[in-house]
């Protein structure tokens, strides 16, 4: 990153930026004028609004006013709010009369932009556009589709990896150690056959879809991990969010219950995603697999296409009437679940 700093006096900071932070994110916004970044960071220090930003970008630099362990008033979201309180802001000038100085602000943000998400550990999914926090259309010339895969692809390069095409952030596939460790990844690709190649490069890695399964190498199936198994964590978060301490993951753990995607391990009392389980032996009598024709019913909470089960189809037995990769078709409300998702009856 090659941030000018040019920072704002403590003097300043009851009216520009009061309190202590720590920052979730990133909040993109545009300037809606033809300043430069300079200009904007000048302007903004000198006067006494209660509006303030911590980087603003034009096509030559990028200056910083406010550190980011201090919040700024930018997304309109309150004093109390989640953008104004937890989101690093970032202004894209030159976006009212737009042309090349505007294009290169965007591609010089994006760069700025990926190296604020390796600096913290996060994915581009933590970065947000300023509607995203109240109702003002902010930025108004940014595709914030195309910029964050514009930022995806300098986060690649940050890391070593390869870039996808370009493409929708929402449509790539990711390697990271586990899904619930966004910080861990390694790149993120449109091309399933480079994802896996890079998670080949980098023991421990997995493939995940845009749905957050896993995709490769071939996932642990609920069938295989059962009550009774015995398993090591091998990924760096519990169900819940929270961080998995290093002494964790050298010991092992019994399966005392599995639910869904997760499995609640007897001697720490914690849920764990089942993705981030090692099994070490199985269970003695582990369960049969499901086939065509097996009797199941349904403990997800999407069907695999993404959309919300409802409550009242978790209620009934269904018939397997397809099977296809790591999803079944139920014959009678004719719906594609993931099997990890299923249970036999």
């Amino acid at each position: 990153m090659s941030l000018v700093q040019s920072l704002l006096s403590t003097e300043r900071y009851g009216i520009k930026c009061p309190y202590q932070m720590e920052p979730e994110g990133v909040c993109i916004h545009n300037t809606a004028n033809d300043a430069s970044a300079k200009n904007e960071i000048a302007y903004m220090k000198s006067n006494d609004n209660q509006v303030s930003f911590h980087i603003a970008v034009d096509d030559k630099e990028a200056i910083q006013a406010i550190p980011f362990n201090r919040n700024a008033w930018h997304a309109g979201d309150g004093g109390r709010g989640t953008g104004n309180r937890r989101y690093i802001a970032v202004e894209i000038c030159y976006s009212k009369s737009v042309g090349e100085r505007f294009v290169q602000a965007e591609q010089r943000a994006a760069r700025e932009v990926a190296a604020i998400l390796k600096g913290y550990g996060w994915g581009v999914e933590r970065v947000k556009a300023h509607r995203d926090f109240s109702a003002k259309n902010c930025p108004h010339r940014t595709d914030m589709d195309k910029f964050k895969t514009m930022v995806q692809e300098e986060l690649n390069k940050l890391n070593g990896a390869s870039n996808p095409v370009n493409t929708s952030a929402g449509n790539l596939y990711r390697v990271r150690l586990s899904w619930s460790d966004a910080g861990s990844q390694k790149g993120a690709f449109s091309d399933l056959n480079n994802a896996k190649k890079c998670a080949d490069d980098n023991a421990g890695y997995k493939v995940f879809d845009k749905n957050g399964q896993q995709v490769y190498p071939e996932q642990i199936s609920n069938n295989i991990i059962g009550e009774g198994a015995k398993v090591r964590v091998v990924g760096n978060k519990y169900a819940t969010g929270q961080d998995v301490p290093g002494w964790v993951k050298n010991e092992t753990y019994t399966v005392q219950q599995v639910s869904g995607n997760k499995a609640l391990l007897k001697e720490i009392v914690s849920w764990v995603y089942i993705n981030d389980l090692a099994l070490v032996s199985a269970s003695a009598a582990p369960k049969v697999t499901i086939e065509v024709g097996s009797k199941v019913k349904v403990t997800g909470s999407n069907y695999a296409t993404g959309q919300a089960i409802p409550g009242w189809v978790k209620n009934n037995t269904y018939t397997v009437m397809q099977l296809s990769d790591n999803k079944a078709l139920l014959k009678e409300i004719m719906s594609w679940v993931y099997i990890k998702d299923l249970i036999l009856m």
